[in-house]
């Protein structure tokens, strides 16, 4: 359950809004969420760097063109709160916007599960967001660098680092009615990513990619339509590693370089 408190100052023209006990993340340009929220169904490889949700709270204020988070949350989802972080948006029009923000713990964590993994709990992200936001277009291109620093007593052995940049965009085509159908919108949402991995060790099954050295495209391609309150979208993609370590990449062997996604999803909106 989430709490969500607002308050307004109509002298100031400004926005406070509280949410806890969970915390989205302020670290990409990707939510949690699905339809309404992502132009694809699943989110991409910039995305797997960050936490998605965790337990903690969030504080925003807004006030003019400017708006501002902070955070104090658990990170990957480790009950451990020792994550902090900041985001600051600025409007520089009605249609164009620009995000900084910085997440990562003040301490080390050893905890190493599947929903904690080590080296991204123990990292810090910053990301550099510009918004754009037509009637036809959507475009969102970013910047992320994530750091993981050397550790040893909590068994990061040397540090590693990742570097990556995505575009994300949605061409909305004309609405339409058509007779005894209902009001009909379609849009063709798109994904463009690269991220590359380096320092760590080679051998070393934790890696914040596919191991040292190692990077990753993808292209994801979403063709959706929306019939008043019915949608339906189908998504593809394609993801390609390169110097992938053994055991780190895709299939059950973790060797295979490539792989190859489609999926449908359908659903009502409320």
């Amino acid at each position: 359950m989430v709490v969500s408190s607002i308050l307004r100052s109509q002298l100031v023209q400004s926005t406070y809004t509280v949410n806890i006990p969970q915390s989205s993340s302020i670290a990409c340009n990707e939510s949690a969420s699905s339809q309404n929220q992502n132009l694809n169904i699943q989110r991409g490889l910039l995305w797997g760097q960050t936490s998605a949700v965790s337990k903690g709270a969030t504080v925003n204020y807004s006030a003019g063109n400017m708006s501002f988070a902070a955070t104090w949350n658990d990170g990957f989802d480790s009950n451990k709160m020792n994550w902090l972080g900041a985001s600051g948006t600025y409007q520089l029009n009605t249609k164009e916007n620009v995000t900084l923000s910085w997440v990562g713990p003040v301490s080390g964590n050893s905890q190493n599960t599947y929903n904690t993994p080590l080296l991204q709990n123990n990292s810090q992200t910053l990301n550099a967001i510009y918004t754009y936001s037509a009637d036809r277009w959507f475009i969102a291109p970013y910047l992320q660098y994530t750091v993981v620093t050397k550790n040893e007593s909590i068994g990061i052995t040397s540090q590693s680092q990742a570097y990556g940049a995505a575009l994300l965009a949605n061409y909305r085509f004309v609405d339409t009615n058509w007779e005894g159908v209902g009001r009909t919108k379609i849009s063709l949402p798109f994904r463009v990513e690269y991220i590359k991995e380096q320092g760590g060790n080679q051998g070393d099954p934790n890696s914040i990619l596919y191991g040292p050295n190692s990077s990753a495209v993808s292209l994801t391609l979403t063709p959706t339509i929306q019939v008043d309150q019915y949608f339906a979208r189908l998504e593809g993609s394609l993801v390609q590693i390169y110097q992938a370590q053994p055991g780190l990449g895709f299939g059950s062997n973790g060797t295979n370089a490539s792989q190859y996604r489609i999926m449908l999803e359908v659903g009502v909106l409320f």
